[in-house]
């Protein structure tokens, strides 16, 4: 479960100065910037059959978001480019799916400032944030082959988990929640079968993570390919190479992209950085902060309310103890997560009440919000 911090206020506070963001970076109305232009040949049935990218220029002509699109497609009334993400985005789904992708979509945790005071809700994802999310898997795997076929790049790589008891584990969680496993059904078809609406499949998606071995970064050069290329949810060979302006790693698989589909050797400042980008990529904190934001902004709603009982569902548990007595809670409102504790066994997916004893945003250790069972 993802966590969002929208802020709805006059403060504007920029990734990169002014003269970048307002300038040959943004995509403000009427100016021309520089791009890369990927483009992508497709077959009846959504196979990428080619791949190419290419320096442009581009002209931004509308600003557009999720929720616009998605009712422009419902009535009919989208612009053919884009009417075209569902058709495609249905097509890269399929094949997402038979090639045994794992796609986890459960709602996104949004923190909202609007007058003054925070306000916490759920958010389901649109499908048209789907759709869009498989143009970028899409240029990813095919920015990664391209690298792969021209001996030089950095990949985003998983391995598949192979420890016994983690699978055991998870088939028991599955098993104790009601969630009808058959034999021979993949991991990633059951994942992608389940319904975040369903309690019971929203606890098993949450714990189920545990399936999935952190991902690394992966470099090579002078076509010395390594053993391990492939990213186990994506089930392809991988890299990040859609979003160069807020990520570090995509300047430089964008630049070596360029130079293989050119015919050229990729510049000199690219290759000789890219034993030093797994290590500045991990120093990258925006995930981390976005969880802190989050975390402090539940402690906020909540520091009024100590004492109060909540009614949650327990969608994680202590994965080492064999008698979990702590866990983590997702209350239906205030749109929280935070950690439990109990006197007795936490069960996965059941229903409890939970007693609010600690919301403190100045709380300096790792838990600013904890319940206890009631």
């Amino acid at each position: 479960m993802g966590k969002t911090l929208t802020v709805d206020t006059d403060l504007k506070v920029p990734l990169h100065p002014p003269s970048i963001s307002e300038g040959p970076a943004s995509l403000l109305p009427g100016q021309i910037v520089p791009a890369l232009l990927w483009q992508h040949d497709l077959d009846a049935d959504g196979n990428v059959t080619d791949s190419t990218v290419s320096r442009a220029k581009v002209r931004s002509q509308a600003k557009l978001d999720y929720h616009g699109v998605q009712q422009d497609i419902d009535a009919g009334t989208a612009e053919e480019p884009v009417a075209l993400l569902r058709e495609i985005g249905k097509l890269r789904e399929a094949v997402e799916a038979a090639r045994g992708g794992v796609a986890v979509n459960l709602p996104d945790q949004e923190v909202t400032l609007k007058d003054g005071s925070f306000r916490l809700s759920y958010v389901k994802a649109l499908p048209v944030e789907g759709w869009n999310e498989q143009i970028s898997l899409m240029t990813g795997m095919a920015a990664a082959r391209i690298m792969l076929d021209s001996g030089t790049g950095i990949l985003r790589t998983q391995k598949e988990q192979t420890d016994e008891r983690v699978v055991r584990r998870v088939h028991g969680i599955a098993k104790f929640l009601g969630i009808d496993w058959k034999p021979g059904v993949s991991y990633a078809a059951l994942v992608n079968s389940l319904d975040p609406a369903d309690h019971k499949h929203m606890a098993f998606l949450s714990e189920a993570t545990a399936m999935l071995l952190k991902a690394e970064y992966t470099t090579f050069r002078d076509r010395q390919i390594p053993d391990h290329t492939g990213h186990a949810a994506i089930a392809a060979p991988y890299t990040y190479c859609t979003a160069p302006l807020r990520r570090l790693i995509d300047r430089y698989t964008g630049e070596l992209c360029v130079a293989a589909c050119a015919g050229r050797v990729p510049p000199s400042w690219v290759v000789e950085a890219l034993d030093c980008l797994p290590c500045d990529m991990a120093r990258g904190k925006g995930k981390v902060a976005d969880r802190r934001a989050v975390d402090l902004a539940e402690a906020a709603v909540l520091k009024n309310r100590v004492g109060e009982v909540f009614a949650g569902l327990v969608i994680n548990t202590d994965a080492e103890d064999d008698n979990p007595k702590e866990g983590m809670v997702h209350l239906t409102e205030p749109a929280v997560m935070g950690r439990i504790t109990s006197g007795a066994r936490l069960h996965l997916g059941e229903s409890i009440q939970a007693k609010l004893t600690r919301a403190d945003p100045l709380f300096s250790g790792k838990n600013k919000i904890l319940f206890n069972t009631v």
